[in-house]
């Protein structure tokens, strides 16, 4: 896996855990925001650790990594984890495979409570597609 998406699943997995987010295994519809955001947590762990052939042959695909690192972006944008700023910036790291943050040149930060993001309640609006 390429430093930058394991830098970035990182951060999410940080952000996830920052707010309480428990990791579950509860892929169904059925689930509350809660458990969805745990079976999240619980998807970027296995990115993180794989655990057998298929996935350890899958995170080193840069195509599949960009892929998922896009699908957790959306998810935490949709549920008010990240700004879409933030998301963009996120992309930059993938885009140009260094971890970098386009303010400070330095590692992608892990999130602290003082972070806005962290702290930042769900908004829920109408994707508008230009």
């Amino acid at each position: 896996m390429n430093h930058a998406a394991r830098d970035l699943l990182q951060l999410y997995e940080n952000t996830l855990s920052a707010r309480g987010i428990r990791r579950i295994h509860a892929p169904d519809l059925g689930s509350t925001d809660t458990q969805r955001l745990g079976n999240m947590r619980f998807l970027i762990d296995k990115h993180l650790h794989p655990d057998n052939d298929v996935m350890k042959a899958l995170v080193q695909d840069d195509v599949y990594m960009a892929r998922f690192c896009g699908l957790v972006q959306g998810v935490l944008y949709c549920e008010g984890f990240y700004s879409l700023g933030s998301v963009e910036d996120q992309a930059k790291v993938l885009r140009t495979r260094t971890a970098f943050t386009p303010k400070t040149g330095g590692p992608v930060p892990t999130p602290t409570a003082e972070d806005p993001a962290v702290g930042a309640s769900p908004v829920k609006s109408p994707l508008v597609i230009s």
